[in-house]
Parts: C-alpha cells; structure tokens; sequence
C-alpha cells in the first residue's frame, strides 16, 4: 500500500524546509527509520525517515526546493505496486495550491 512521506514539523516554529539533498534514490528499497532525505529549515539541517519498509517509488520534491510542513515530498509502496492513482491525487491536491500563497513547493 502506497505511503506518503510528508515533511514533519521539526520546531515549534517551523513552517517550511529546503530539500536539501535525497540519500535514497527512486527504486530503492527503504526500511522504517532510516534516513531518506536531508532538510534545512532556518536553524538546523535534519534527516527525515521512512515511516515504513517499502520501495521509494516517487520523489516529489527536488534539491533546492521549498516545502510546506506536512507537504507529501515522496512516496513509499510495495515493490510491484502501481501508484497511477495515488500520484494523480497527489498532483490533484499539489494543484488546488493557491499559488499566490506561500506555503506551496517552489523552486530557487
């Protein structure tokens, strides 16, 4: 089944972080709390990890890119499963994004 990985708020304050750089790659396998991805946020670079086991199926956000908290950045799924679906409801919900607003992925 697929699963979101979504960037967690790592500070009270914290509102948005910077994709840093990925240590996974699409493809590879991911186990339930290994670091995938490298954030910075105004006052500190963190690692976000996998919630699950799975197969890193789909990046959704890019070194140098601006993401809100809660944001989905990739997704997580069985070896063989098909996230046609899945990612078109991510991009449906990545598109209702006011564009004007700031809490949105934009790139640098």
């Amino acid at each position: 089944m697929a699963h979101d990985i979504i960037l967690p708020k790592l500070g009270t304050n914290m509102t948005e972080a910077t994709i840093i750089r990925w240590l996974k790659q699409e493809g590879d396998s991911v186990y339930s709390g290994e670091p995938i991805v490298e954030v910075e946020t105004e006052k500190a670079t963190f690692e976000v990890t996998a919630e699950v086991n799975g197969v890193l199926h789909k990046v959704l956000a890019q070194p140098g890119d601006v993401v809100t908290v809660a944001f989905p950045i990739a997704v997580v799924g069985e070896a063989k499963e098909d996230l046609k679906d899945h990612l078109k409801e991510i991009n449906k919900k990545r598109a209702q994004y006011n564009p004007d607003q700031r809490h949105h992925t934009h790139s640098h």
